[in-house]
């Protein structure tokens, strides 16, 4: 199904077509001076699920997320980078982007620098994306 936005969401297992994804930096361009952020990456519906929290100036834990997806053209990847607040307070974005999964070459490692919203934060993606068919 479609979604208004023209973008497919990504699937679970079901297809063999890969996307793997991993964030080695984050520059904040002094939207957060001080605290901890968090960061999600996932599909537009459950991005917040893949969320990982660090301290402002230090890297993200590497970890690689793995997607699977029927068509690159219409399938996307959403990134957001919150400000995180206590336990009784809504945290506070700092930025977000949805990246379609054909800006990334198949069957070959890519890095991008992706700027979340307009100016926001920086993130530096690594992104293989495998077309398996």
């Amino acid at each position: 199904m479609l979604r208004s936005n023209g973008y497919e969401q990504l699937l679970g297992s079901n297809s063999n077509n890969e996307f793997k994804l991993s964030v080695s930096a984050v520059n904040t361009n002094g939207c957060a001076n001080k605290g901890t952020l968090k960061l999600c990456v996932g599909s537009s519906k459950n991005f917040n699920k893949n969320a990982q929290e660090f301290k402002v100036g230090s890297k993200p834990e590497a970890k690689e997320y793995n997607f699977s997806y029927n068509n690159a053209h219409r399938s996307s990847n959403v990134i957001a980078l919150y400000n995180r607040k206590s336990f009784w307070a809504e945290d506070q974005q700092i930025g977000k982007a949805e990246i379609p999964l054909d800006n990334f070459d198949p069957n070959s490692p890519c890095t991008r620098e992706i700027q979340l919203g307009e100016n926001g934060p920086k993130v530096v993606l690594h992104a293989t994306r495998n077309e398996n068919f």
